[in-house]
């Protein structure tokens, strides 16, 4: 049995997407993303990739380290792993976002691996504005982005 190999493009960390138009591009240039994420290295490749597209992007590893940063406020958005370890999650730190002086304006977007209709409606009832099932490219991640923020 032989079977074709398929080869799928890679994107570079490096480069852009090219498939964001000029307007999305525009809003999402300096918006102020708070990206909660516990796996190090996924958090890494997230932030290098949307800084590539203008975003002034800050990495949280934990619940406890994006509530502290939830608490100094300046944030334009909140993107975040729907599992934080530790027992937490998105909808729990979502939750404590919206306690915060200013925090009910602020869109929040989830990234997810369950992706099935009944999670994706609980984490709307939860606040969240786009829910993005991993794994997701960047331009995926950076539509998702622009869209939360253009309904502000």
């Amino acid at each position: 049995l032989r079977l074709p190999i398929a080869t799928v493009p890679v994107e570079s960390e490096d480069t852009p997407p090219e498939t964001l138009d000029p307007a999305e591009r525009e809003r999402l240039r300096g918006l102020r993303v708070v990206y909660v994420e516990d796996e190090a290295d996924i958090a890494e490749s997230g932030r290098q990739a949307l800084a590539s597209l203008g975003v002034a992007i800050e990495v949280c590893l934990d619940f406890d380290q994006a509530a502290a940063r939830i608490a100094r406020g300046g944030l334009d958005l909140l993107l975040c792993d729907m599992d934080l370890g530790a027992g937490r999650s998105g909808i729990e730190l979502l939750a404590l976002l919206r306690t915060t002086p200013g925090g009910s304006a602020i869109p929040a977007v989830v990234l997810s691996a369950y992706g099935s209709d009944e999670d994706r409606e609980a984490t709307r009832r939860a606040g969240f504005v786009e829910h993005v099932v991993k794994p997701a490219d960047t331009t995926t991640i950076a539509r998702a982005l622009a869209r939360a923020w253009a309904g502000t």
